[in-house]
């Protein structure tokens, strides 16, 4: 979506990617973003606890044809990690571009309304599997016994799409 938000813009990627190395080797060392720039990075609170992992190994087709698999949720006294990954139905395109985004935002929802925030979503760039991980904040309630996990398509704003992915996780 940046690349795209980029290309949009006037700047292609590759001219991009080669102006961002060109100032990295010339030793320019850039300035950080000031505090007020962006929210705040999200640090684990001191003292968390791991309470448990729960396998969840559920495959779901999606509309490209790949594949979304969920792996595993984390879930820890303060907030959750959910482990998912992508098997891509064609090898990777030829050249430097990354192939598009078929999965986009995450929603973790519970029955007592608990409103879960993805502070943190990691994946590597290129392969034919690539793996994710979302932390929510907060950890469930006590007491929660199901989690509604729901993937949505790339670029779709908030109440705005049907999920593509829907899977309900018994704690």
């Amino acid at each position: 979506m940046a690349a795209g938000a980029l290309e949009d813009a006037g700047a292609g990627l590759l001219q991009l990617r080669e102006a961002v190395l060109s100032v990295y080797s010339s030793g320019a060392d850039p300035e950080p973003f000031s505090d007020d720039r962006g929210p705040p990075p999200w640090q684990p609170p001191a003292g968390a606890r791991f309470e448990r992992v729960l396998p969840l190994v559920s495959e779901h087709q999606l509309p490209s044809g790949d594949l979304l698999v969920l792996l595993s949720l984390e879930v820890w006294s303060d907030w959750l990690d959910l482990g998912s990954a992508i098997v891509y139905a064609t090898p990777e395109p030829a050249g430097d571009l990354p192939r598009p985004w078929v999965i986009g935002r995450c929603e973790v929802s519970d029955r007592a309304g608990t409103e879960y925030i993805n502070w943190i979503t990691s994946s590597p760039a290129y392969g034919m599997v690539r793996t994710h991980q979302h932390t929510f904040v907060p950890a469930p309630p006590p007491g929660t016994e199901v989690l509604e996990l729901r993937f949505h398509a790339p670029g779709t704003p908030v109440g705005e799409s049907q999920p593509l992915v829907v899977s309900t996780v018994v704690l």
